[in-house]
Parts: C-alpha cells; structure tokens; sequence
C-alpha cells in the first residue's frame, strides 16, 4: 500500500510543497501507526516550509520533508496500549501529518474522546 504526502522538497515558497508517494512507514517499538484523518496548519509549519526556525534547521540536510507538527487520526494496529481504531492526536515533533500515514511515539499521543471531532482535536496539540 502507498502513503500520499504532501512534502517540503526545498525551502520557499508554498510552490514548494509537492505531492510524494512513499510506503506506508513501519512503527518501531516504541511509536503507534496512525492514519491521519487531520492535521493542523501552524506557523511553525510555514516557517520550515520557509527555511526559518528551529523546524528548518533540523531537516534541513532530509529534504524532501513532510510537515504538519498537529495531527489526529484512528490507530491503524494495535501498539501496546493502543488498540487498532483508537481516535488518538499529537504533537508530532518528527512531522509527517501532511501525509496519510505516520508513526509517532507513544507519548507524543493522546486519547481524543468521542464527543470531540477529529478535525477540531487536530488543532490543539501546538496551537491550543
């Protein structure tokens, strides 16, 4: 199966994001596959997207770069204490939320309980 991104392929403009296929990422054992419903679209994400910042700095040298720091999704298989479905967001230092599929460790996400919509739980792990 493919994982659709939307990557940073150098730094600039918007002009620069561009759609990748790539595969679906393997978790290590510490990090939860989730399929991304949402991600939040931040300052800090246009700013490496722009070459500025400590985001820039740290892939600077790993471009092409997935973006997207805010993410919320449905666990994709079961990872300890996650289960497969489990509605989960993060802030995801590594990135990757401008994709389909990401791996994110463990701590970096948290439940998101049924009476919050993905979309509005997505917005809170930087932002909020």
């Amino acid at each position: 199966m493919a994982n659709l991104q939307l990557a940073i392929t150098a730094f600039g403009g918007p002009e620069t994001l561009k759609l990748q296929t790539t595969d679906i990422p393997v978790p290590a054992d510490n990090q939860v596959l989730v399929k991304v419903a949402y991600a939040g679209v931040n300052p800090i994400d246009a700013k490496t997207r722009a070459g500025l910042g400590w985001g820039a700095e740290k892939i600077k040298d790993s471009l092409p770069w997935v973006p997207g720091f805010d993410a919320a999704g449905i666990v994709a298989q079961d990872a300890g204490e996650f289960t497969a479905g489990d509605r989960v967001v993060g802030r995801i230092v590594e990135g990757g939320g401008y994709g389909q599929y990401l791996c994110a460790d463990k701590s970096a996400l948290a439940r998101v309980p049924d009476s919050v919509p993905l979309e509005i739980a997505a917005t809170f792990p930087v932002a909020g």
